[in-house]
C-alpha cells in the first residue's frame, strides 16, 4: 500500500458523519497524514433560517454567511477530538450533488484515502434516497473507508482485518494491501475464501459431493498459504475456507470472528457505463457492522 499523506473526510455534519470523523482523525494520526474536512453545499438547498442569512441579504453576503456557518459546523464536529497534532484543512465546495462533487474534488487533489460515514440503507428507502457513500465507493480514484453510524469500535484498536479472496487478479495486491494495513495497526489477518456451490441443478448429485468440497477446501487453502508466504510472510494470519455464497459468508465470518475491519478489493471492471461496482462489495459495504475498506487493485 502506498504511503497515505492526505485523507479526505466528506462531512454533512449529520450523526453519521460524526461517527466517521473520529475514524478519519485516528487514521490520519496513525498514518501521519494531513486531513481535509470537505463539505459540499448543494445548490438550491441553502437554509433560509440558518445563520448565513443573518449576515446579509445580497448574494455576496449570503455566500460569506454560508462560509462562516460551515466553518463553525466543522469546528463543532472536531471540537471533541484531539487534532492538535494533525494538519487539518477545511474546504467548502458547491455542487449539484454531493457524490459527484466529492469525486471531482478527489480526482483533483488525489488523496490516499477517503473516510466517510454510511447509513447502510436498504430496500425502497435506499432506492429512493440513494447513497452518497456507495457512489463514492463505486467511482473513487483511491481507497474508501466507510464507517457505520452505530459502530462502537475504534480505528486505533484495529486488531483483526478480514480479507476475502476470490483468486481473481486482485487477490495478490489485496493481500499486499492488507499486510501493509496490518503492519500499520499491529493487526493480524483473517483470510477468507468462499467456495460457492456449483451452478447446476441439485439432481446432478456428483457435482456437489463432499469430495468436491473437500478437494476445493484443500486446494484453496494451499493456494492462500502460498500467496501469504509470498506477500505477507511476517504478518500473523489465519486461513478460513467456507462453503456458501460470498456476501452471506463474508458477513457471517466477520461477525463470528469479531473483526475490526473488512478489506474488499476489486478490479474496477464493472464501472463501465455506470454499472454497479459489484453486488458482493456493495452488499458488504451496506450490511457490515464494522468499517469496510474498498480498494481498486490492479494486477501486481
Amino acid at each position: 500500500m502506498d504511503a497515505i499523506t492526505n485523507i479526505i473526510f466528506p462531512s454533512d455534519f449529520s450523526s453519521t458523519s460524526d461517527a466517521a470523523a473520529a475514524g478519519a482523525v485516528a487514521f490520519a494520526r496513525r498514518c501521519g497524514a494531513g486531513l481535509t474536512v470537505l463539505h459540499t453545499s448543494l445548490l438550491y438547498e441553502d437554509d433560509p433560517h440558518g445563520r448565513a442569512f443573518k449576515n446579509g441579504s445580497t448574494q455576496t453576503g449570503l455566500q460569506e454567511g454560508l462560509d462562516v456557518e460551515v466553518t463553525h459546523a466543522m469546528d463543532d464536529q472536531l471540537a471533541n477530538l484531539e487534532t492538535n497534532d494533525i494538519d487539518i484543512k477545511r474546504v467548502q465546495i458547491r455542487g449539484i450533488t454531493a457524490g459527484r462533487s466529492i469525486l471531482e474534488y478527489a480526482r483533483d487533489v488525489k488523496p490516499g484515502l477517503i473516510v466517510m460515514g454510511t447509513h447502510g440503507r436498504r430496500g425502497f428507502r435506499r432506492w429512493l434516497m440513494g447513497s452518497v457513500a456507495e457512489e463514492v465507493v463505486r467511482f473513487a480514484p483511491c481507497p474508501v473507508l466507510t464507517i457505520k453510524e452505530n459502530w462502537t469500535g475504534s480505528i486505533t484498536d484495529i486488531q483483526k482485518i478480514l480479507v476475502p479472496l476470490d483468486f481473481s487478479l486482485a487477490s495478490t495486491p489485496a493481500l499486499k494491501h492488507a499486510a501493509s494495513l496490518a503492519d500499520l495497526f499491529g493487526a493480524s489477518l483473517e483470510v477468507l475464501h468462499v467456495i460457492q456451490p456449483p451452478q447446476y441443478p441439485e439432481v446432478y448429485a456428483w457435482t456437489t459431493s463432499e469430495g468436491f468440497y473437500e478437494d476445493a477446501r484443500t486446494r484453496s487453502g494451499e493456494l492462500i498459504g502460498r500467496l501469504l508466504a509470498e506477500t505477507a510472510p511476517e504478518v500473523p494470519a489465519v486461513v478460513h475456507t467456507v462453503t456458501g455464497y460470498p456476501t452471506h459468508e463474508i458477513l457471517q465470518v466477520a461477525h463470528k470472528l469479531e473483526v475490526d475491519l473488512i478489506l474488499m478489493a476489486h478490479m474496477g471492471l464493472t464501472r463501465m457505463a455506470g454499472r454497479p461496482l459489484g453486488s458482493v462489495t456493495e452488499h458488504v459495504v451496506r450490511a457490515a457492522s464494522c468499517p469496510v475498506l474498498t480498494a481498486e487493485l490492479g494486477e501486481a
